[in-house]
């Protein structure tokens, strides 16, 4: 169940200036506090909050990021470049469909 960035991940009222006077569903978060999740808006954007507060936009559908997930593991997608995904280290990372059903 996605959790509130503001109220009960990072704890800090201050995120909503950053996110446009709204918060974020955290659905993911890795071990050094960055979560991922939908901005609670009209486009629902997909972004990675940094343990810094930084904001960022993934430029990935929910679907591309999670097999993306599967793809970049134990690391976190970025974007989708032609049929690679991309890290957050600019790490190009392919997976062949047979290995989605292993």
């Amino acid at each position: 169940m996605p959790i509130s960035a503001i109220s009960e991940y990072f704890f800090d009222p201050n995120l909503s200036s950053r996110l446009n006077g709204g918060d974020v569903s955290v659905f993911a978060y890795d071990s050094t506090g960055e979560a991922f999740g939908f901005e609670n808006t009209k486009e629902s954007r997909l972004v990675k909050i940094g343990n810094d507060r930084v904001v960022v936009e993934l430029e990935l559908s929910f679907t591309e990021f999670i097999t993306g997930v599967v793809a970049c593991f134990p690391f976190f997608p970025q974007k989708l470049v032609g049929t690679a995904w991309v890290d957050e280290f600019g790490e190009h990372h392919k997976l062949e469909s047979s290995e989605l059903f292993h």
